[in-house]
């Protein structure tokens, strides 16, 4: 009889697949470790840091603390005190209820922890490490509970070599307790980093207070609005259409008080601003969205960053109207650019065509010694995006904004190399209010960033001045494209030292500064981009992989017309 190939797992391997699920960096284990202490009905809770939480993690709360009984169950999986049976899983109104995160940390890490109720003389302590206990102890301790985690991932190597640079994991922590601290404005967070205070954020009496505390805005940037529908209640911030944001990461939202990511809330955000701001930019909002009924499945992801609605079409309705609904007196009232920008937008014609001077004779290109896009015959600009050009035997379609971002990146790393890339000084230095993990990545990569034409200089704890910029981004510099830029640059891996960080920061650079899709060109850039394009000897893509060109051969459109 032949041994059987399938085989049960040994509690530690167990242990260790369920901890790669939810432990996945340091602020997987502020994320569990903050929710757990807020689950216990904490009015101050302390995080504290060492090498970005590879090192060591140190969670305190004063909340309601566990006997020496809870302290024994509370390592062992699936424990948990928030659910008792399956109904109970569509009304978790706490932020954790699987009762696997202790165990899954403790079986990454070494693990302390100490505890105490109201109720009790004596704290219990247990320690473990890999997920064995090796000590138990009772001591004196205020009530409330503290967790330290020490060498994350030390008995697993593979895991840690995953991990990013210092100030990136650092980031992490700081967005994850932000964002818990933005929706319990009655609790008090303070984190500290190597024993630095990182930031310190009091009880607030409001929400919008704790709100403006977290992102550095004025109260005047968001529209508060307020909206009820059977079991759902939604309360929102909306900034106001003028103030936008690069990518989606300005969009927060929480649903029963927990942070999530969800394509239908974004959407339905997005959605509602979609004639009041450009093409490309994201508004600034915070949402949060709660119900009481069992219309909601927060049981989908390990982490529980996801959520999945019962009816999603009226969850999108719902949202992306209310939010309708606050923005609508601000139609008549926006600043004049943000009206213009969407106005124009959708009267422009499709089609672009150029007067017939702006095309060369195809008598000329047999003999003309240019390279092959300045010798393109132009016929148009389509939607003010696309270049469309024709040569003997083909049609030429070119992405104005991939093809410009593609001739910068080649300029700037020409510079870079050669050391002479070209820093304009401001009229008047640019000050950023950063948030605290932008705050972070900015003094980890200050330094860098003066080698690509940048001179940023601290001005306060939270506040950084520049002073000079890349000359390409002279005209285009604002602190929101500052922002994106360190938000782009926060998952450059920490191996990524080399030409490939270099590039990274170039194409950076090179985004911003390129024309971008929806502006018309003049005749003048539309020849300069052409010959441009003849002096990139790289692949036909922008720095990102996109291609800025494809042909379409005149055969093919014969075959399609029969002929």
């Amino acid at each position: 009889m032949t041994a059987s190939k399938i085989k049960i797992l040994p509690e530690q391997v167990i242990n260790q697949i369920a901890a790669g699920e939810v432990i996945e960096r340091p602020a997987s284990v502020v994320k569990e470790l903050v929710e757990n202490a807020i689950d216990a009905g904490s009015h101050r809770i302390e995080v504290e840091l060492w090498d970005a939480g590879k090192q060591k993690i140190l969670v305190r709360d004063n909340g309601s603390g566990m006997t020496p009984e809870e302290a024994q169950l509370c390592v062992e999986r699936h424990a948990t005190s928030k659910i008792k049976c399956l109904d109970d899983l569509f009304k978790v109104k706490s932020l954790g209820f699987r009762g696997e995160a202790l165990p899954s940390i403790s079986s990454v890490s070494k693990l302390s922890l100490t505890t105490k109720t109201p109720n009790t003389l004596e704290a219990t302590r247990l320690r473990f490490e890999g997920g064995k206990k090796i000590k138990e102890e009772t001591l004196g301790a205020p009530s409330g509970t503290e967790l330290l985690v020490e060498d994350l991932f030390f008995n697993t190597p593979a895991r840690f070599k995953f991990l990013k640079s210092k100030g990136t994991e650092l980031s992490h922590c700081s967005e994850v307790i932000s964002q818990l601290a933005m929706v319990n404005p009655s609790i008090s967070f303070r984190l500290t980093h190597q024993d630095r205070e990182v930031f310190f954020l009091p009880k607030s009496f409001s929400l919008l207070e704790r709100l403006l505390a977290i992102l550095k805005e004025s109260a005047d940037t968001f529209l508060p609005m307020a909206n009820q529908h059977l079991e759902w209640e939604l309360e929102a911030f909306c900034g106001v259409p003028h103030v936008t944001a690069h990518s989606s990461a300005s969009c927060y939202m929480f649903v029963n008080g927990r942070p999530v990511r969800d394509r239908t809330l974004l959407h339905a955000m997005s959605a509602a601003y979609q004639t009041l701001i450009p093409h490309g930019h994201y508004p600034k909002v915070i949402l949060f969205l709660r119900t009481q009924g069992g219309d909601l499945d927060v049981n989908v992801h390990p982490t529980k960053k996801e959520v999945r609605f019962k009816d999603t079409h009226f969850i999108h309705s719902f949202v992306e109207n209310s939010i309708r609904e606050v923005l609508r007196p601000k139609l008549q009232v926006t600043s004049a650019p943000s009206v213009s920008v969407t106005a124009s937008s959708s009267q422009e014609s499709y089609f672009s065509f150029y007067p017939p001077d702006f095309r060369i004779h195809e008598t000329q290109i047999a003999f003309d010694s240019k390279g092959y896009f300045e010798n393109l015959r132009f016929i148009g600009q389509i939607k003010s995006s696309y270049l469309l050009c024709e040569d003997k035997e083909e049609l030429v379609f070119i992405d104005q904004h991939a093809a410009h971002e593609r001739v910068a990146f080649e300029k700037l790393k020409s510079q870079y190399h050669s050391q002479t890339i070209k820093e304009q000084y401001l009229l008047i230095p640019l000050a950023l209010e950063l948030t605290s993990e932008e705050t972070v990545l900015m003094e980890e990569l200050g330094k860098s960033l003066s080698k690509f034409g940048f001179e940023i200089e601290p001005f306060g704890k939270t506040t950084f001045v520049v002073k000079a910029v890349p000359q390409e981004l002279h005209d285009k510099i604002t602190p929101a494209l500052i922002q994106s830029m360190l938000l782009e640059l926060k998952e450059v891996p920490k191996s990524l030292m080399g030409q490939e960080w270099v590039n990274k920061i170039l194409s950076t650079i090179a985004c911003h500064s390129a024309r971008t899709a929806h502006e018309k060109l003049e005749r003048e850039e539309i020849f300069a981009l052409l010959k441009a394009l003849d002096r990139v000897t790289s692949a036909p893509h922008c720095p990102h992989g996109r291609p800025f060109t494809f042909k379409v051969p005149i055969s093919e459109i014969e075959k399609k017309f029969l002929r």
